[in-house]
C-alpha cells in the first residue's frame, strides 16, 4: 500500500509538474485502482443496489451540488451521538488535548471512545447516513474516520481555515454536525457548491498547487473568480449542519474568532481510492454482524487494541 501511495503521488506531482492534463493522470490512476479492486467493488455495488431500493434517502446529496443541509431532526440517532461527543469533550478538558500540530482546532476522539460510546459508531453507520452516502457513490463506502473537533478563538488564519479540497483524486464525502450552536463568529464549516468549485478549480489550475504545493487559496483568490454570495454556511443550532464532498466542494472552518467552535464529524472514502487502507481508529470497535457495516469498517482490525 505505501508503495501503491509513493507511485501515485509521483505520478501527479511529475505529470502536473510535465503539464500533462489532471484529467489524464487521474483516469490513469483510477483505472489502475479498479482493476486492482474489481471484486470488491462489485460486491460494494451489489450491497449498495439492496440497501437503497426503495430507500427514501436516495438522492439526498445532488449530485450538481455536492452538499446537502441536515436539520436538527433530519438524522436518526444524531441527537445521541452528539450527546456523546458533548461529553468526550469534557472529559479531554480533564485529561488532555490530542497535540494540534498543522489544524486549527483539537482532535479529541481516541479510539476507546468507541466503545465507551457505542451511539457514534451506531450513528455512523445507521440505515440513513449509509443510504446517503452509498447513493452518492454508488457502493458501499469505507469509513474513513470520525472526528470530535474543539477550536478555540484564534486571530489568523492558516491551513483548513483557508479554502482547499479534501483530496480531490479520492472524493471524499464527509457529515459535519454542530455540537453546540454554532455562528458566524464561531467559524461554521463554509463551502462552494460543486459548479461553482469547478469553475475555481479551472481558473487556478488547482491541483498543480494541490499537488506540487500546499493547496490553500486565498479568500483574494478565490472571490476573484466567484460572488461572495455563492458560499453555502452550514452554521445553526446544535444537531444542524451537512453533507459535503469536500474532494470537489472547496470549503473552510474553524474561523473562530470568539466562543468555541465544536463539531462532530463523520468521514467516508471510496475503499479504492485509499492511500492506506487501515483505520485504526476503530480497532476496538466490535465486528459488525452485517455484511454492510463489515465492508463499511473494513480497515479495523477488530480487538487487535
Amino acid at each position: 500500500m505505501r508503495a501503491k501511495m509513493d507511485i501515485e503521488r509521483r505520478l501527479y506531482y511529475y505529470g502536473l509538474g510535465a503539464k500533462l492534463p489532471y484529467g489524464a493522470l487521474n483516469s490513469i490512476a483510477n483505472a489502475f485502482d479498479v482493476a486492482v479492486h474489481a471484486p470488491d467493488l462489485a460486491n460494494r455495488r451489489k450491497i449498495a443496489r439492496e440497501l437503497l431500493k426503495g430507500s427514501p434517502w436516495v438522492g439526498f446529496i445532488p449530485k450538481e451540488s455536492g452538499y446537502a443541509v441536515v436539520g436538527s431532526d433530519t438524522l436518526p440517532g444524531a441527537q445521541k451521538a452528539i450527546d456523546a461527543s458533548r461529553a468526550i469533550i469534557e472529559d479531554r478538558r480533564r485529561t488532555g488535548w490530542k497535540a494540534r500540530r498543522n489544524n486549527p482546532f483539537y482532535q479529541c476522539e481516541r479510539p476507546e471512545d468507541f466503545v465507551d460510546y457505542p451511539e457514534l459508531i451506531e450513528f455512523a453507520l445507521s440505515d440513513a447516513v449509509m443510504q446517503i452516502v452509498s447513493d452518492y457513490y454508488g457502493m458501499i463506502p469505507q469509513l474513513k474516520e470520525i472526528g470530535i473537533w474543539l477550536t478555540p478563538p484564534q486571530s489568523h488564519k492558516f491551513s483548513s481555515q483557508l479554502y482547499h479540497l479534501d483530496k480531490p483524486e479520492s472524493q471524499l464525502v464527509k457529515l459535519f454536525l454542530n455540537i453546540d450552536a454554532n455562528d458566524d463568529a464561531s467559524g461554521p464549516l463554509t463551502l462552494l457548491p460543486v459548479n461553482v468549485s469547478r469553475q475555481v478549480r479551472d481558473k487556478t489550475d488547482y491541483e498543480t498547487i494541490y499537488f506540487r504545493g500546499d493547496g490553500r487559496l486565498t479568500d483574494e483568490t478565490v472571490f476573484s473568480i466567484c460572488p461572495t454570495s455563492s458560499q453555502v454556511m452550514l452554521g445553526g443550532p446544535a444537531g444542524t449542519g451537512g453533507f459535503a464532498d469536500t474532494s470537489n466542494c472547496f470549503h473552510f472552518g474553524s474561523r473562530c474568532a470568539s466562543g468555541e467552535r465544536k463539531m462532530l464529524t463523520v468521514a467516508f472514502m471510496l475503499p479504492h481510492k485509499a492511500r492506506d487502507r487501515r483505520t485504526p481508529l476503530f480497532d476496538l470497535v466490535p465486528r459488525p454482524a452485517d455484511e454492510m457495516r463489515r465492508l463499511a469498517l473494513c480497515g479495523a482490525e477488530f480487538g487487535s487494541g
